[in-house]
């Protein structure tokens, strides 16, 4: 696999990786890091598709200068993630008699509290490069062509705008990965309640940018508001709650010794927020049947426990 940083210096770093990431030492050895950021790299591609990532690295050995800020758009974020990986291994000591505290004459062990901040500003700072990476490669030859566009660009809720009409993420790396949920609604849940027709219709209005007025207009924004709130609940069980904005869940970081203490979540506030978009996605769901004016197929009229076990005696997803 090709990599975005060239090989290091005569004394092991890597200016590249200095230059990316201003707030790290300069002499990190580049061998110590690059098996992460092998890592971070494939998460990568993953993300924008190997044509895609063929394109940077082409550019990056070019040189080509008027792909410059593409090359560092998609290499920032590999960074990132890449030092991310490595620090939390990095705070100790791997010796022959088991894990060591590091500690040099001149510094003082940062204190727990002061690593799970770190830690969240890493993940922070990574989910902003993959957001500018993102909107970057709006303007990039390829890029909508490529089938990581185009597997949002089917859905009913296909943009970041879209989306934040009804819950605000203001991210498309979060609408990237909520992506299955939107989908596993509009098969599961959208498709029994307005038929093929219907179905096909829309989407085919949504795709080709036509305007949507009356009962259409009515039905897609209610349509969307399920898909949304479904593929939240979905990603509640699926996906790390760091990703989702502040607000939506209450974490609450001790500022003693350990990372493992944590205030006691008074109202188990994962299954509480899940079981509050299920109840926000069963009203659209509700809406959207009222609109067909037609009762549910029986395929779709069942109980939230057939998708969601955990809420086997839990609010009903679907209004009967």
């Amino acid at each position: 696999m090709k990599l975005l940083f060239a090989k290091p210096a005569n004394n092991g770093s890597s200016p590249e990786l200095k230059e990316l990431l201003g707030f790290i030492d300069a002499d990190i050895k580049f061998s110590k890091i690059q098996p992460d950021i092998i890592t971070a790299t494939k998460s990568l591609v993953r993300l924008i598709g190997q044509d895609m990532y063929d394109k940077i690295t082409d550019a990056y050995t070019d040189g080509a200068e008027d792909l410059e800020m593409l090359v560092y758009h998609a290499r920032y974020p590999i960074a990132v993630e890449a030092y991310a990986l490595l620090a939390n291994s990095n705070d100790v000591a791997h010796t022959t008699n088991g894990r060591k505290m590091r500690q040099d004459e001149n510094e003082k062990q940062a204190f727990e509290w002061m690593l799970d901040r770190d830690n969240e500003a890493l993940v922070k700072r990574y989910y902003r490069a993959m957001d500018d990476l993102l909107e970057y490669l709006e303007d990039v030859e390829g890029w909508k062509g490529s089938e990581a566009y185009k597997k949002v660009k089917k859905l009913f809720v296909n943009t970041t705008a879209i989306f934040d009409d009804h819950f605000t993420i203001q991210s498309r790396l979060i609408l990237l990965q909520l992506a299955p949920g939107l989908l596993q609604c509009e098969r599961k849940q959208i498709l029994p309640r307005i038929g093929k027709e219907r179905y096909e219709g829309l989407k085919t209005l949504v795709q080709s940018g036509g305007e949507i007025e009356g009962e259409n207009f009515d039905l897609l924004e209610a349509i969307q508001e399920a898909c949304v709130y479904h593929s939240l609940a979905w990603g509640m069980l699926r996906l790390s709650v760091t990703i989702f904005p502040e607000g939506v869940l209450q974490a609450y970081t001790s500022d003693r010794d350990s990372t493992q203490i944590r205030r006691p979540a008074a109202n188990l506030e994962v299954p509480a927020a899940r079981q509050a978009f299920l109840k926000d996605a069963a009203d659209a769901l509700e809406r959207i049947e009222q609109l067909v004016a037609v009762p549910p197929p029986p395929a779709a009229a069942q109980s939230d426990s057939s998708i969601f076990p955990e809420f086997i005696t839990g609010t009903n997803y679907i209004s009967t």
